[in-house]
C-alpha cells in the first residue's frame, strides 16, 4: 500500500491574522507526528493537528471535558481504545479509516499556541520544541496511551522521551 502523505497541521481560523507566525512550525510537527506513528508500527495514517488560541481551546475544554479553563492540548481519538492501537490492531481491531479509505484515521489534536508559548518559557524550551512535545503527547493519546494511572503515566512519558529523543538530539520536558 502506498504511504499517504497529506497535510497534517492546520491553523485554526482564530489565528488567521497570526498564521505566518506559526507556519514555520508545521513541518517539524508533521515530522514528529509521523515518527510517533512509525514507532507504533503505523505507516498509513491520517491525523488532524489544529493550532488554535486559548479562547478556542477553552471553549473545547468546557464543551467536551467540562473544564472551564484553557489547556495546552486536547485530543479526540477516532478509535475507542482500551489499549495501545498497535496491540488492538494485532488483536483484530477494525480501525476508523480516512475519508478515502486508504489510511487509519487516528483523530484530531488541538494545540493552544498561547499555552505552548507560556510553557516553553516556563520549561526553558523553544516554541518549536514545546509544539513538538504537545504533538507527541496528543499522538500518544490518539494511539491509546493515557496518564491517568501512575504506571500508565510512566509508560507514556517513556514513549514521549523515545520519540522526541530520536527526532531531536535533546529531550524536552521530563
Amino acid at each position: 500500500m502506498k504511504l499517504v502523505k497529506r497535510k497534517l497541521v492546520q491553523i485554526e481560523e482564530g489565528l488567521r491574522l497570526r498564521k505566518k507566525e506559526f507556519t514555520c512550525y508545521c513541518r517539524p510537527m508533521e515530522r514528529i507526528a509521523r515518527r510517533a506513528a512509525e514507532l507504533e508500527g503505523l505507516q498509513n495514517f491520517e491525523v488532524q493537528i489544529i493550532l488554535a488560541d486559548n479562547d478556542f481551546i477553552h471553549q473545547l475544554n468546557r464543551d467536551y471535558r467540562q473544564v472551564d479553563a484553557p489547556t495546552d492540548v486536547i485530543s479526540f481519538p477516532a478509535n475507542d481504545l482500551e489499549k495501545p492501537l498497535a496491540e488492538a490492531l494485532q488483536e483484530g481491531l477494525q480501525p476508523e479509516m480516512s475519508e478515502y479509505g486508504d489510511a487509519i484515521f487516528l483523530g484530531e489534536i488541538y494545540i493552544s499556541v498561547d499555552r505552548a508559548q507560556e510553557q516553553a518559557e516556563e520549561y526553558g524550551n523553544t516554541l518549536e520544541e514545546e509544539l513538538c512535545f504537545l504533538t507527541v503527547h496528543g499522538m500518544l493519546h490518539l494511539m491509546g496511551y493515557d496518564h491517568i494511572e501512575a504506571a500508565d503515566e510512566q509508560i507514556m512519558r517513556a514513549k514521549q522521551r523515545e520519540i522526541l529523543g530520536r527526532v531531536q538530539q535533546k529531550t524536552v520536558k521530563n
